[in-house]
């Protein structure tokens, strides 16, 4: 089952992302299917990814089946909303203290 996206950018230069995406099939359509088709292969071929809080890197495998995957692959450039932001990985409370020197 297709879900519709629209996402709206995080910084004030990006467009929004507007797209269809069905995590079972992991297939992509509408105007922004090749822009997150391009970032998900990006991540794949690295094999993880920094995202909140940074610096926190979160291993990429599969982000077109996996929901948590994507969160933290579209979360790094756009505001995420519904399943998605309900998607986005906790950090353990240890390595999101504020108190600790990197």
């Amino acid at each position: 089952m297709f879900r519709n996206y629209t996402l709206q950018p995080a910084t004030a230069h990006d467009q929004p992302l507007e797209f269809e995406w069905n995590q079972e099939t992991g297939e992509l359509r509408g105007k922004s299917a090749d822009i997150v088709a391009g970032m998900c292969r990006q991540a794949i071929r690295e094999g993880w990814i920094t995202g909140h809080p940074h610096p926190t890197d979160y291993e990429i495998t599969d982000p077109l089946r996996r929901p948590v995957e994507m969160a933290v692959v579209l979360g790094q450039y756009w505001r995420l909303g519904g399943d998605l932001q309900a998607a986005y990985p906790n950090v353990p409370e240890e390595i999101n203290d504020p108190d600790l020197v990197y």
